[in-house]
């Protein structure tokens, strides 16, 4: 349908699902458009390439702070993510100099995205 010209509408709650078919995304809070634009492009824009994940431990949070100074860090219950904007691989080097438990490196998605954004999760009203 695509290849006819043919505009499909489609509404989800499933980010990673709106990431691989649509080529174009509205994300919609409280009634009104806050964002648009390609998937890949809403991503880097917002959330950069990569996300560390890390347990939230205000002892560690001055040395990530002095590490990624122009990072933007978000607390999820005991976990927090900080996002860089910096190419792939940033997070490995300081993972190999500052070891710690319960880590992961992801590539970042809409669902950040749309986090960031809200300020929530994804609900239903």
């Amino acid at each position: 349908m695509k290849k006819k010209g043919v505009t499909i509408i489609l509404t989800t709650h499933y980010m990673d699902e709106a990431a691989v078919l649509c080529d174009r995304i509205l994300i919609v809070d409280k009634g009104k458009i806050i964002e648009e634009g390609k998937p890949a492009e809403l991503v880097k824009k917002h959330a950069g390439e990569e996300v560390l994940e890390v347990d939230y431990d205000e002892k560690l949070l001055p040395t990530l702070k002095e590490a990624f100074p122009d990072a933007q860090f978000e607390r999820l219950g005991d976990r927090m993510q900080i996002f860089t904007g910096k190419p792939h691989g940033v997070f490995e080097g300081f993972l190999k100099e500052h070891p710690m438990q319960n880590v992961a490196i992801r590539n970042a998605n809409l669902e950040d995205v749309f986090l960031k954004l809200t300020g929530r999760g994804l609900r239903e009203e």
